[in-house]
């Protein structure tokens, strides 16, 4: 037994106060410790999850400050984001009403067949596909694909002439 160790026990036997103390410093140094194992175990967690919150907040803001429509559709046609320029320019059709809804569900026969035609496109590889043009308007498809290169979907851009 080292001497402190002899010090510690003579005066454990000897002093009710000094056994109180010490159960409370091993009670402390095992919380501290436990808080320590805590906090390096979920350290990155919250900032992770701050970051992407972060990041969406400001991807966000740059799709509702471009003046251009831009409406995310998924692979299975169904409208997930619109941004605030086309949300003001289809009010008179629904609007926000229109995220979760099918993109058929807003165009007539002969635009759900561009639409096909132009999703079959990007799901060959293509990046970019225009799917109309008139004297006002022109109308693109353009692929959203994950690291990998699998189509997520795609999103409309319409540009007025």
């Amino acid at each position: 037994m080292t001497k402190q160790g002899y010090f510690n026990k003579r005066c454990e036997e000897k002093s009710p106060k000094f056994r109180k103390w010490r159960r409370i410093h091993i009670i402390i140094t095992e919380l501290s410790d436990s808080l320590h194992f805590l906090k390096n175990t979920i350290h990155l967690q919250p900032a992770t999850i701050e970051y992407n919150i972060h990041m969406e907040e400001i991807l966000k803001g740059i799709l509702n400050a471009l003046q251009i429509e831009i409406v995310f559709v998924d692979t299975t046609h169904t409208i997930r984001f619109m941004n605030k320029f086309a949300i003001n320019n289809y009010k008179d059709r629904f609007g926000t009403d229109l995220v979760g809804k099918s993109i058929f569900n807003c165009h007539n026969e002969n635009s759900k067949k561009l639409i096909l035609k132009g999703f079959e496109e990007l799901v060959q590889g293509k990046d970019k596909v225009q799917v109309f043009e008139n004297e006002k308007i022109k109308e693109y498809m353009i692929a959203v694909r994950n690291e990998k290169g699998s189509l997520l979907g795609y999103f409309e851009i319409i540009e007025r002439i």
